[in-house]
């Protein structure tokens, strides 16, 4: 601001492409080990035809009278505090620095054109939802001796049926039958690199974790750093029970001195139930 005022100037950089942006979604394994996606893009590229100098084909490219081919215009002025001089792009070749005697017919004298085109990205492994990447130079053109815009490719990692995400670790739930919660045992759980088994000891309780080491996502920017799997199991109940497993279950219960075990309790025992079990001393 201060240049300006005292006898400096003020410069407008050339224009560059415009920037694109791509909205991917990938599934939450192809997040965790990564994938090379092929993007389909629609953006302005140099014209085939006068190969981006706005030019038909055998005719003249003009210095720019505007600018004399300097692709900037200045004007200066004097104020109170000094002589003020202002540089801006040229308005007449937007700072191409030339200017054509027949315009382009594919294109209008434009020098662009609208192409579709093919580009692979390479989903890094580890990639979070939400995440943005940045490609280079891979927008739309900015013209002859103008740079290109970028290409901002926004990732979007769908939900799993089996696994969560809490940072480099991966979270599931196990259900565990209630006879291997009580005796322990081995089970065997899906990970991100297939089944792998886990052994549960003897009185485990629902909501218990289980971790496997190295079972989870890889650190994004680390080939070999890997979080870990979170299991937690989930003790589930029987609803239905045959004539043996039920005999079974009560006795397990006897065992353990619950009497009242299957005979129901609260409201449904009812008053004379209860009084029942006063007098049998239960």
């Amino acid at each position: 601001m201060f240049d300006s005022f005292f006898g400096g100037s003020s410069r407008q950089t050339p224009n560059r492409g415009a920037d694109l942006e791509f909205q991917i979604n990938v599934s939450f394994r192809d997040a965790a080990f990564g994938v090379p996606k092929e993007l389909k893009i629609n953006r302005m590229e140099p014209c085939e035809r006068c190969n981006g100098n706005k030019a038909e084909p055998g005719t003249e490219v003009m210095e720019c009278p505007g600018c004399h081919g300097e692709g900037k215009v200045r004007r200066t002025q004097r104020t109170f505090f000094g002589q003020f001089e202002q540089v801006t792009t040229c308005p007449t070749c937007q700072g191409e620095k030339q200017t054509v005697q027949t315009a382009c017919k594919k294109c209008s004298g434009r020098g662009k054109e609208r192409k579709s085109r093919k580009i692979e990205v390479q989903i890094p492994a580890g990639i979070e939802h939400g995440t943005k990447l940045l490609i280079h130079g891979e927008g739309e053109s900015g013209g002859r001796g103008v740079e290109n815009g970028d290409l901002y490719v926004h990732i979007g990692v769908e939900k799993d049926k089996i696994f969560d995400r809490k940072g480099d670790d991966v979270l599931m739930i196990a259900e565990l039958n209630i006879t291997m919660a009580i005796l322990g045992g081995i089970i065997s759980v899906e990970t991100l690199d297939g089944s792998s088994d886990i052994e549960i000891k003897p009185g485990t309780q629902s909501g218990t974790i289980q971790r496997i080491k190295g079972a989870g996502i890889q650190h994004i920017g680390s080939s070999g750093r890997r979080g870990d799997q979170l299991v937690e199991l989930k003790i589930i109940t029987p609803r239905k029970l045959d004539e043996h497993q039920r005999q079974l279950m009560q006795e397990l219960a006897e065992s353990f001195g619950l009497k009242r075990v299957g005979k129901g309790s609260g409201n449904q025992h009812g008053f004379f139930g209860r009084f029942k079990d006063a007098f049998n001393g239960e």
